[in-house]
């Protein structure tokens, strides 16, 4: 099933959003092969906005990259991640522990 809807914040979780036009377009569970489709088809994109926030990210002083808990080695790990892979996660990750970590040494 297949809707249009103006933010995609009014679509269900489990939907895939793709922006079209003035509103998204929203592909629901049951439509596996459209669904695979449209992540084919806008893969290149979500690698180039990956790849993005990363090289903004290596911008970064190291003052700036502690304030949002990452290191410079964690953004040059990132940077080397596969093409295929995402490393907005291994940088999310990274900061997590950090933050779990710093919560730890307070309580303690």
């Amino acid at each position: 099933m297949t809707d249009l809807c103006a933010s995609p914040a009014l679509a269900p979780r489990d939907a895939l959003r793709l922006p079209f036009g003035v509103g998204y377009v929203v592909l629901h569970r049951g439509a596996g092969l459209a669904i695979a489709f449209a992540r084919a088809a806008t893969w290149p994109a979500r690698a180039y906005a990956r790849r993005r926030t990363v090289a903004l990210l290596a911008q970064m002083d190291g003052r700036q990259l502690a304030d949002i808990g990452l290191t410079r080695s964690d953004v040059i790990e990132a940077a080397h991640e596969s093409l295929f892979g995402d490393p907005r996660a291994l940088l999310d990750q990274r900061a997590r522990e950090r933050a779990d970590k710093a919560i730890q040494g307070l309580r303690s």
